[in-house]
Order: structure tokens, then C-alpha cells, then sequence
């Protein structure tokens, strides 16, 4: 498989996950059968939309592929409606898209994220600050509200047993 038939094979599982994601039975979440928290079905579809071929451009950086997602949701969608499926899904499509031939994905993924320095974590801290996701609280460590000087890795550690993506 070529870099453009990977590329295009990641977009339809991508859009695929995000669409799956809508269309699951989840109390007290947003889903094709009930609205809510403002938001409903069609803004979903929409973000898989916008957000699926930014997620899969080879040449950006994770941080960017999140912040340029996070962005064009909320500028045409008006609320964050993916921002943990966007934090999830930027480095494991990344690793695929630029892991080495004999290398495992779980080695890749490993590497791509003890690569994301400071600079493009905090890249991805104002993503997350523009997303402002239900129950982002204030934490006394690396907190993303004041602009934390880490790198993404490691403040996820720190929030690991708080934050279920983390």
C-alpha cells in the first residue's frame, strides 16, 4: 500500500470511528437518538466531517492537526463536540502514516509521543483551552489554563487518574 492509498484507508476508518461514536446508545450523551448539552446529531457529522481530512494530512505535526481541528469545529460547529476523539486519534494516525516498515505501531506511537516537545504541546493546550470541554477544571499542576511549560506527555501523566483520555 502507497502513502496516498494509506492515507485515504486511514480518513474512511477516521470518519468511520467518529461516525460510530454519534451513532451509539449513550445515556446522558448526545447521540443519533437524543440531542442535548446544546449540541445534536448533525453537529457530530459535521465535525467528523471538517475534522477527518485535517487529522490524516501527512505533513502536519500532531499538535497542529489538533489545533487546526479544534479550530474549524468550532468556527463552523460553535462547540466542542470532538475534542477527545481528536486528542486520541492525532498521534496513532500520525505513527501509522510515519512508522518505519518493521516497526510496531505501539513502538511508533511511543515515539511520536515522547517526541512532542514543549512548543507543540502547547499548541495543543490552547486547542483544549479553545475546545473549553465540560468539566476541564484547574489543577495545581500543569494546569492548561495558565499556559503550562511541558510537554503534553507529561502533563497527561498528571492527569492520568483524573482524565480518562489522559
Amino acid at each position: 500500500m502507497n502513502e496516498a492509498q494509506l492515507d485515504r484507508s486511514l480518513a474512511r476508518c477516521v470518519y468511520d470511528c467518529f461516525i460510530t461514536d454519534i451513532e451509539a446508545l449513550k445515556p446522558g450523551n448526545v447521540s443519533r437518538y437524543a440531542d442535548g448539552h446544546g449540541m445534536q446529531y448533525a453537529d457530530f457529522v459535521k465535525s467528523a466531517e471538517l475534522s477527518t481530512p485535517v487529522l490524516c494530512k501527512r505533513e502536519l505535526p500532531v499538535g497542529h492537526r489538533i489545533s487546526a481541528s479544534v479550530k474549524a469545529v468550532i468556527e463552523e460547529v460553535g462547540c466542542n463536540t470532538n475534542l477527545g476523539l481528536l486528542l486520541l486519534f492525532a498521534p496513532l494516525i500520525f505513527a501509522m502514516q510515519h512508522k518505519q516498515s518493521d516497526q510496531s505501531l505501539r513502538l511508533s506511537l511511543g515515539d511520536i509521543l515522547e517526541g512532542i516537545g514543549v512548543e507543540e504541546s502547547a499548541e495543543i493546550f490552547a486547542a483544549i483551552r479553545l475546545a473549553n470541554p465540560g468539566g476541564l477544571g484547574q489543577s495545581s499542576q500543569y494546569d492548561v489554563h495558565l499556559h503550562p511549560e511541558v510537554t503534553i506527555t507529561k502533563a497527561m501523566m498528571v492527569s492520568r487518574d483524573r482524565d480518562r483520555i489522559a
